[in-house]
């Protein structure tokens, strides 16, 4: 959780269904909400594959610093 806002975050999703990967994909969040936000908030995660009746395992990239040009 972050206590600003973040922009451009990549999360990435993994289906398992009997220890095997059945589906995958990612979703880019374009503006992640501050921590402590009191509204819900919802993303869309494309798969490829089949992810129904599977675990979903979600990792979120660490955001990158962004560079300032002189």
């Amino acid at each position: 959780h972050a206590a600003t806002p973040l922009p451009g975050v990549l999360v990435f999703g993994v289906a398992l269904r009997g220890g095997r990967v059945v589906a995958a994909g990612r979703a880019l969040i374009t503006k992640l909400p501050a921590a402590g936000a009191r509204k819900p908030f919802h993303f869309r995660l494309f798969f490829v594959g089949d992810p129904r009746g599977a675990r979903v395992v979600l990792t979120v990239a660490p955001p990158v610093p962004s560079r300032s040009t002189p």
